[in-house]
């Protein structure tokens, strides 16, 4: 039973230390994210390549489009205000999925944490409930032995009593010999 107690306690001390730091979101850049997780590793998530890139296929359009107005073409200048369009929506929707999983692994994080608080405290009640069950039978053994031994000194008192009687008669018995 000890050893039950004491691994159930070691597990809720572990438990604790787990919950006990909050996962954190540090936003180094907007293409940058670190995560900590709840036992306390980093998880790096970075857009940096995929994002310059998109930015730079975007000012290159743009410089595309300024040319093609300079000279005059106006199917070049046609096709630049596409390239610059699309170009445009491709950086938007980069940012936007690269927020959406910063968002994505912030909730998971936070889901893991919870998970584990609630594991913790369920194991915090397991062992609480455990420890007043010992108590509880420490308190019956207690009173057991208790009445147990009120019960053995009843016992020989009354044998000494008997054991006294009988040699007061024996002596008796011997001066009427």
């Amino acid at each position: 039973m000890k050893k039950i107690n004491l691994s159930l306690m070691a597990i809720a001390a572990g438990m604790f230390a787990l919950t006990s730091c909050e996962p954190k979101e540090n936003t180094v850049t907007d293409e940058t994210i670190l995560v900590e997780t709840p036992d306390g590793d980093v998880t790096v998530i970075s857009t940096d390549e995929e994002l310059t890139k998109a930015e730079a296929d975007l000012k290159k359009a743009e410089q595309d489009l300024k040319q093609a107005i300079e000279s005059g073409d106006k199917a070049a200048q046609t096709a630049a205000e596409k390239a610059v369009e699309d170009a445009k929506i491709a950086w938007k929707n980069l940012k936007t999925k690269a927020n959406e999983v910063a968002d994505h692994v912030e909730e998971g994080a936070k889901d893991v944490a919870e998970g584990t608080k609630r594991v913790a405290n369920d194991v915090a009640d397991e062992t609480k409930k455990a420890a007043n069950e010992v108590a509880d039978k420490s308190k019956e053994v207690y009173q057991d032995t208790k009445e147990g031994v009120k019960e053995g000194v009843k016992d020989a008192a009354k044998d000494i009593k008997e054991g006294t009687d009988k040699a007061v008669q024996d002596i008796k018995s011997i001066g009427t010999k």
